[in-house]
Parts: C-alpha cells; sequence; structure tokens
C-alpha cells in the first residue's frame, strides 16, 4: 500500500481581517494492492485512510474517488470440431465509506467472439480495463472524517465470467486493483508569522494615517 500527499494553499492577507485564509487542501492516494500490481479475484481488503486533523483549521468539504484496474488472462481447449466461441467478463469492485449506506462501486466489463480449430488451445490476454466513481461530502457530513488516527474504508474486487460455443474446456484469470484518492478542504489556522506580518501592515497603515493627518494641522 502506498501513500502519497500533496498540499496547496491560498492565503489572502486583508488589513480588514488578520487571520483570513482560503483555498487551502491537500490529498492521500492510496493502492492495493500496490500502484503498479494486481491481485486475482475474488478478494476483499481494507484502505486505513488518514483523517484530517482538526488543528489544521476547519474542515469544509471531502472528495473521495474510488478506481479500479482490471485485467484479464483466458484460455481455451477446443474439445469438438472447430466452432466460434462467445465470451463475457465482468469485475465489480464496491468500497465502504463512513456515514453512506451504499457503498461506492464500478465496473469494468469485458466481451468478444473467437474461432478455434478442433482439438487447438488458444490463450490471450484483455485489458486494462478502468473505472471510478467520485463521491463529494459537505459540511453536514463531515465528522467520521476528522480526527488524528484512521478510516478504515473496506473494498472488495469480485469477477464473473461466461463461455459459449462448442465443446470445450475454460479457465479465466481476472486480476483487479484498487485505487483511493481523499482530498480534504479545509479553512488553515494562519501561522504566527503571518498573522503578526499582517498585523504590522495595519499599524503601518495607522501610523502613516496619523502622521499625514498631523502634518495637515500643522500646515493649518
Amino acid at each position: 500500500m502506498k501513500c502519497d500527499w500533496k498540499t496547496k494553499s491560498l492565503f489572502t492577507l486583508s488589513l480588514l481581517a488578520a487571520s483570513h485564509a482560503v483555498g487551502a487542501s491537500f490529498s492521500y492516494e492510496y493502492f492495493i494492492p500496490s500502484e503498479q500490481g494486481f491481485r486475482s479475484t475474488d478478494w476483499t481488503d481494507t484502505f486505513s485512510v488518514a483523517q484530517f486533523n482538526g488543528d489544521l483549521g476547519q474542515l469544509t468539504g471531502v472528495d473521495i474517488v474510488f478506481g479500479g484496474v482490471v485485467q484479464v488472462s483466458y484460455l481455451v481447449e477446443n474439445k469438438g470440431s472447430t466452432a466460434t466461441f462467445s465470451w463475457s467478463q465482468q469485475c465489480d469492485m464496491t468500497l465502504t465509506v463512513p456515514g453512506r449506506a451504499d457503498p461506492m462501486t464500478i465496473r469494468t466489463t469485458d466481451s468478444g467472439t473467437k474461432t478455434i480449430t478442433g482439438g487447438q488451445t488458444e490463450s490471450w490476454s484483455a485489458g486494462p480495463f478502468s473505472d471510478d466513481e467520485k463521491l463529494s461530502f459537505s459540511q453536514d457530513s463531515l465528522s467520521p472524517f476528522i480526527g488524528t488516527g484512521f478510516i478504515q474504508m473496506p473494498v472488495t474486487a469480485h469477477a464473473t465470467w461466461t463461455f459459449e460455443g462448442g465443446s470445450y474446456a475454460a479457465s479465466v484469470n481476472t486480476e483487479a486493483r484498487a485505487s483511493v484518492v481523499i482530498t480534504y478542504q479545509y479553512n488553515p489556522v494562519p501561522e504566527p508569522s503571518v498573522v503578526g506580518l499582517i498585523t504590522g501592515l495595519g499599524l503601518l497603515g495607522f501610523t502613516g494615517w496619523r502622521r499625514v493627518k498631523q502634518a495637515r494641522k500643522l500646515a493649518c
């Protein structure tokens, strides 16, 4: 499992609001079994996703992108005369997220036909196939994501397949990889140096205004 995070913050300085900050966000990205690897279905696992630390500021939104990549290997032995075979394959992946009754669901499919000479065995691969789903949480459903621990998000990958044709023996190996990207959007707590800078700018402005006012009085 791999965890990467990126932080992007945009701070707005204002003499009227000495601690105003907007647009901060960071993301974590996780993979099962790995960023490049696959695991043969069927399987069940769990993502351990880091929560948002409330000391960083006020959480305003959460986006989750659930993705899956699937590749398939086929092997068919034609035990009869030359025939055309048809097949279909499907892989369903689900992710259970906190505060939501229905899991996030993605699906990949593959299908086709192949003519195989009698008594021959053929093998081939298909994919990779991919799908993803995005889910957003607003302020009234953010509490499960706030803390200093981890959120457990179970994930499953389940595959089915069918073959039709003459007399045959077949095997299908479906391999799947799951990924989760969680993005936290928040209003950050400004650093003391930023607040000091803004306050200092305000004091400089006020001092300059007083000096101009006093100069005008002396000129009169």
